[in-house]
């Protein structure tokens, strides 16, 4: 990832400033959040709901019951939450999640394709993660064609084109980054999205 502008920088300082000053206002009303679930293909069993905040680690547990659900957590603003079944531990759903209450419908063997409603902050969320993966599907296509014809020994007539469209598609994906985050610079998911793509950046 290319170095971030100072525009850029400014703009994530922006957002945490915005994060701190909605956060103040939702603890005024309690920061409650009720998680409901239904496993379908799972009558009992173990579920478990994590966040970490600041290097501060908590967790919640429910017992499933007839395949369903509930997980009742105090929270001071909408974050990200990790679930896992513990007859399913292979399978791990990210998301997240507002005050209020967030609905889970997922099934055994297929946790990370749970459907999540109730939360704005969730649907924001898989907005970007659909708009991230469909730039990475294009990438690691290329790095397929690249290594194929490497392997064949016929990569040099097209690696400088392979090369270029390989980098294009990087400054697309950077671009498109930065205007999601521009144009949903309130959304408590942007801070995420500034950290995961440019908190490494020197």
């Amino acid at each position: 990832m290319k170095n971030p502008s100072i525009a850029l920088i400014a703009l994530c300082l922006c957002l945490v400033l915005t994060v701190g000053i909605i956060s103040a206002q939702n603890s005024t009303v309690g920061g409650s959040l009720i998680v409901k679930g239904k496993i379908s293909g799972l009558t009992i069993g173990n579920v478990t709901v994590t966040t970490e905040v600041f290097g501060q680690k908590k967790t919640f547990e429910a017992v499933l019951k007839e395949g369903k659900f509930e997980v009742k957590i105090t929270q001071p603003s909408p974050t990200l939450y990790s679930l896992v079944l513990k007859e399913d531990p292979a399978g791990r759903l990210l998301f997240f999640a507002d005050n209020g209450i967030v609905q889970i419908d997922a099934e055994k063997g297929k946790i990370p394709e749970a459907k999540v409603s109730g939360s704005l902050s969730n649907k924001e969320f898989n907005q970007y993660n659909t708009m991230v993966t469909g730039y990475d599907a294009h990438l690691q296509n290329i790095q397929e064609i690249y290594g194929e014809l490497e392997q064949a020994g016929k990569l040099l007539p097209k690696q400088d084109s392979l090369e270029y469209i390989f980098n294009l598609t990087l400054q697309k994906k950077d671009s498109a980054i930065q205007s999601w985050v521009r144009i949903h610079y309130k959304s408590f998911v942007s801070p995420l999205v500034m950290i995961l793509n440019y908190a490494n950046d020197g």
